[in-house]
C-alpha cells in the first residue's frame, strides 16, 4: 500500500512538552512564557607579517538569558526578584531543561552567576495582562 503523500518517514523519538522546566534557583518561574539564552566567547585573530599564519586569541566568555512571563498569582520564589539585581547578594542560577519520554533523557542548560540587568513590562488594552521581561547576564554555562 502506498503512502498518501508518497513519502516514507521514520519516528525517531518523542518528548513531552510538560517535561520542560524553567527554574530560577531551583524554583519554577511562575507563568513563564518564553526563555532564551546566549553564551559567547570573544575570539580575536592575529596575523603574522611575512607569512600566511593566523592565530586565534581566546577571550573571556559571557552570556545573557531573557525570561518572559505573565504577572499573575504565581510569584518568582518569594523575594528573589528583589535580590536578582543586588550585586552583593548570592548569585542565582537559571536552569532550562527538556525531558524525553525514555529514562528522563533530554538536555539541561544551567546558567550560573546570574545578575539582573534589565526588567521591562508590557500590557495591552484588549487582554489587560501584564507581561514582564527579565534580562540577566551570567558567567558560566553547563550543558548536560
Amino acid at each position: 500500500m502506498a503512502n498518501v503523500f508518497g513519502t516514507t518517514q521514520n519516528l525517531a523519538g518523542a518528548m513531552r512538552a510538560d517535561g520542560a522546566k524553567l527554574l530560577l534557583n531551583g524554583a519554577v518561574v511562575g507563568l513563564a512564557q518564553q526563555g532564551q539564552f546566549n553564551f559567547s566567547q570573544r575570539v580575536s585573530m592575529l596575523f603574522e607579517i611575512g607569512s600566511n599564519n593566523v592565530y586565534y586569541v581566546g577571550g573571556r566568555a559571557q552570556g545573557t538569558v531573557t525570561i518572559n512571563r505573565v504577572v499573575g498569582p504565581a510569584v518568582i520564589a518569594g523575594d528573589l526578584i528583589s535580590t536578582l539585581g543586588d550585586i552583593c547578594s548570592d548569585r542565582p542560577t537559571v536552569t532550562l531543561s527538556a525531558a524525553g519520554c525514555q529514562n528522563g533523557s533530554g538536555r539541561t542548560y544551567r546558567m550560573e552567576g546570574c545578575i539582573l540587568t534589565t526588567i521591562s513590562g508590557t500590557v495591552t488594552a484588549q487582554e489587560v495582562v501584564i507581561n514582564e521581561s527579565f534580562q540577566l547576564m551570567f558567567i558560566n554555562l553547563d550543558i548536560s
